[in-house]
């Protein structure tokens, strides 16, 4: 996530990065929102401070004026609140898909734009096709992504068999590891 508070003092040139990153982004409804969402805060703070106020004249004495204030003022408050909640809400759903600014170097444009830096080694070259992860780890019955699918939603999968043993025996490497290095669990 980006950090806000560069958006709101770098407002141009966060824009600019992020359309580098992403030219699709609505990066100018993020920066609407955000500022709809900061002023109807403080409008909301306002009208509380306001019905403090009333609250505290109304300790000596309600009047009538008083009473109709204190009504129109908590109406507008709850208008102002569901305002709040839902600019929030839209601000919040655009803030969490954000992408990430980019380093200056970085080429313009999606993975098509990218440029190879440095090769270290030689890639190897397979006598067969070479599986992705996700055949390698079905095929072995290491993966299990119905029951995961069931438990957790979509786009998970639950290990089991060999792939558990294989990252439990990885994890406990990195601790016997990192305990003779100093690391104390």
């Amino acid at each position: 996530m980006i950090d806000l508070g560069f958006l709101r003092e770098h407002t141009d040139v966060t824009i600019a990065l992020l359309k580098k990153k992403d030219p699709s982004f609505d990066v100018h409804g993020l920066v609407q929102f955000d500022r709809s969402v900061r002023t109807l805060r403080l409008e909301v703070e306002n009208l509380r401070q306001k019905k403090n106020e009333l609250a505290q004249q109304g300790k000596s004495g309600v009047t009538l004026e008083l009473r109709e204030q204190s009504k129109k003022i908590g109406s507008d408050l709850k208008d102002k609140n569901n305002q709040l909640l839902d600019v929030e809400k839209k601000f919040k759903e655009l803030y969490l898909r954000c992408p990430n600014i980019l380093h200056a170097d970085v080429p313009k444009g999606n993975k098509e734009g990218n440029v190879v830096v440095k090769e270290v080694g030689k890639k190897p070259i397979f006598s067969f096709e070479p599986k992705n992860h996700l055949d390698l780890g079905t095929d072995l019955g290491w993966l299990d992504f119905e029951s995961a699918a069931i438990s957790t939603g979509a786009n998970f999968a639950m290990y089991k068999g060999d792939a558990v043993r294989l990252m439990y025996s990885l994890t406990m490497l990195m601790l016997k590891n990192n305990v003779e290095h100093g690391f104390e669990p």
